[in-house]
């Protein structure tokens, strides 16, 4: 593990202790492409995504986690803390509680809830007031990987290469942070892609990779759809040709440079019933588009916003308003926008804004035009979060 690497795992497990789980997601996504080796930054990923209610998307890591490090201690907390908010009974949670102590006794916090769970007389309460921090132990950043004696070896002999390399790498590891705060909400799958753009003025084309187009549903031999879920979701496709043609027209609409069209296909998917093979690839072509650097922001009506939030993940957004409760730090800053502000003091909403740029240009109560992408529709606030790549002074 590089310095760099490192030093950025540092600053994710901080801003995790802090309740800071957009930003933190936002520091962990390059870094798990980066260190494949270790189940620590995709643990601290799922507890981040977890926190923000990104359940589908804690979901595939948690799978991607149980293939390659069943046995990873921190893992089995966390499943076993999951099982606990969704069990109706009492006794299969000790009996898995029980499971896992006999196995591994050198876990803190699995032995002190098999004692609460055995002491408990209203099992009803510990579920209901249970906290991810109580069950599951969530450790710093280890600098060295224990999963082999051999990768240690290694990390000692390449350390004076990684000295004089130092500052290239936190240099590199600071732009993609930068480049990938936009994409908070959207990584799953975590990959990286060159897009080509034409010079000509018109919408250009983009030239999709080999494995975007790749991605095809047709003749899969797994169920595209589930037609009976045990959870509702907030939307439904009765059919795999429905949702197999509304997958076709994403990935054209991609193709094409229509980025917000897809994107509201593709998050309709995500919050539907279709199979979690399905959503896997829809995870990947959310993933290629937020790592898009150049994006047409446009103009969205917050009442059509406000119907149907979740569709709007990683849309490029225009919004002019009124800013509020400005703060600048070292690392940027941060206001509240008053969407649509009038000099009557209405407004259609509210949103929580980011610049990673320390903008001095600013006050409260001034009118802004917000060019950015909303990374997440919900926030921590219940307002949308949009990191934004322009702020401009409107008249």
């Amino acid at each position: 593990m590089t310095d760099g690497v490192f030093s950025l795992l540092v600053d994710a497990y901080k801003s995790t202790k802090k309740g800071r789980y957009i930003e933190s997601a936002a520091i962990l996504e390059p870094v798990v492409i980066t260190l494949k080796d270790s189940p620590y930054p995709l643990f601290l990923l799922a507890v981040n995504y977890l926190h923000l209610n990104r359940f589908s998307e804690s979901d595939l890591i948690l799978e991607k986690l149980r293939k390659s490090w069943p046995q990873y201690r921190h893992l089995i907390e966390l499943e076993l803390f999951l099982k606990l908010k969704a069990s109706t009974s009492i006794d299969e949670i000790v009996a898995s509680y029980a499971l896992a102590h006999a196995s591994d006794r050198s876990s803190r916090k699995i032995s002190s809830a098999l004692r609460m769970l055995r002491k408990t007389d209203n099992f009803n309460d510990i579920q209901k007031n249970a906290r991810l921090e109580d069950f599951v132990e969530i450790p710093g950043p280890p600098r060295v990987s224990a999963l082999s004696k051999r990768h240690s070896s290694v990390s000692q002999r390449s350390y004076s290469s990684n000295k004089r390399h130092g500052k290239k790498i936190r240099s590199y590891a600071a732009i993609t942070v930068t480049v990938l705060l936009a994409a908070a909400a959207l990584s799953g799958l975590l990959y990286r892609f060159n897009i080509n753009y034409s010079s000509s003025n018109s919408r250009p084309e983009l030239e999709l990779p080999d494995g975007i187009d790749g991605l095809e549903l047709d003749g899969s031999p797994y169920s595209l759809i589930s037609r009976v879920s045990r959870e509702k979701t907030s939307e439904f496709y009765y059919s795999s040709g429905e949702l197999g043609n509304d997958y076709k027209k994403a990935r054209a609409l991609i193709k094409n440079n229509k980025l917000n069209s897809s994107v509201l296909i593709l998050n309709r998917i995500i919050n539907s019933n279709a199979s979690p093979a399905v959503k896997d690839k829809v995870l990947f072509l959310l993933k290629y588009i937020s790592d898009i650097d150049v994006r047409e922001y446009e103009n969205l009506d917050y009442k059509e916003f406000s119907r149907k939030p979740y569709l709007f993940r990683g849309y490029a957004v225009v919004w002019p308003g009124r800013t509020a409760n400005i703060s600048r730090s070292g690392k940027g800053t941060s206001f509240s926008l008053l969407i649509n502000a009038g000099k009557g003091g209405n407004f259609s909403g509210v949103a929580d804004i980011y610049s990673s740029e320390v903008i001095q240009k600013i006050e409260n109560n001034v009118s802004v035009k917000v060019s950015g992408v909303i990374v997440n529709p919900e926030g921590p606030s219940g307002r949308p979060y949009i990191v934004s790549r322009s702020v401009n002074l409107s008249e």
